[in-house]
C-alpha cells in the first residue's frame, strides 16, 4: 500500500484549483464531501481486496474476463478522448465542454487516472476517471456503452483498484446517499458497497 500514513489532509483534493475549476464548469457543489459519511475502500494486497469484494461483484468481473473485457489504464490524452467520448454519449444530463477540459488538464497534470475496457483488443466499451491526490483517490466519474457486455463497470473499478492501490492508500467512492436521496442514488450505493467500501463519517478530515 503507498503513501504510508492514513492522516488525511484537511479539505484533500476540494481545494485544488483543478477541482474547482471541473466543479464550477459542472454547475455543481464545489466540495461534494460535506456529509455525514463517505463510501471508502481501504486499498491493500490485491487478495485482500478481492476477499473483501462482494460475491455477486466477482461473478460480474469474471464473465467480463469470460467475455473478452481487458482493462487497461489509459492516463493520457488518448484515453481521455475514448472517456469523454463514451460519457457524453451515453449521459442523460449533458455536460458542458468545459467540464471535460477541466477534467483534462488533471490527467496532463497527473492529478487524475484514465482506466478503459477493450472487448477482444478492439472495441472500447467503458471507461473510468479517477483523481488522485497526496495518499488518496476518488472515484469521479464512469461511463459504458450500451452493449457493454455484461460486468463491464465491475471489471474497471476492480482494475483501478488494483493499479492505484501501488501508490495510494484510500478510494474515496462518494457520499453515503441521503434519506431524501433516489432509489437510483442509493443503487448506485449499492454497487460501490460491493467493493468493501466502508461507511465513515466526517470523512473530509481523517481516515480512522
Amino acid at each position: 500500500m503507498g503513501g504510508g500514513g492514513a492522516q488525511m489532509t484537511e479539505g484533500w483534493f476540494w481545494s485544488h484549483p483543478e477541482w474547482l475549476a471541473f466543479a464550477r464548469a459542472k454547475g455543481g457543489e464545489s466540495d461534494v464531501h460535506v456529509g455525514a459519511a463517505n463510501l471508502v475502500v481501504r486499498l491493500g494486497s490485491e487478495g485482500a481486496m478481492w476477499n473483501a469484494v462482494r460475491k455477486g461483484h466477482r461473478a460480474d468481473i469474471k464473465a467480463a474476463k469470460r467475455d473478452g473485457v481487458v482493462v487497461i489504464e489509459a492516463s493520457n490524452v488518448a484515453g481521455f478522448s475514448v472517456y469523454a467520448r463514451i460519457h457524453s454519449a451515453v449521459a442523460k444530463k449533458p455536460r458542458p465542454n468545459a467540464s471535460y477540459r477541466a477534467q483534462r488538464r488533471s490527467v496532463l497534470s497527473g492529478n487524475a487516472r484514465v482506466f478503459v475496457a477493450i472487448v477482444d483488443g478492439v472495441a472500447e466499451v467503458g471507461a473510468a476517471y479517477f483523481y488522485v491526490y497526496e495518499h488518496g483517490s476518488y472515484y469521479a466519474s464512469a461511463a459504458r456503452t450500451d452493449d457493454a457486455p455484461r460486468g463491464v463497470a465491475h471489471a474497471l473499478v476492480w482494475a483501478a483498484m488494483v493499479a492505484l492501490s501501488v501508490d495510494r492508500d484510500w478510494l474515496d467512492m462518494g457520499p453515503e446517499p441521503k434519506p431524501t436521496d433516489s432509489e437510483k442514488d442509493e443503487a448506485i450505493a449499492h454497487f460501490k458497497r460491493g467493493f468493501g467500501a466502508e461507511s465513515i463519517k466526517d470523512w473530509r478530515f481523517v481516515l480512522p
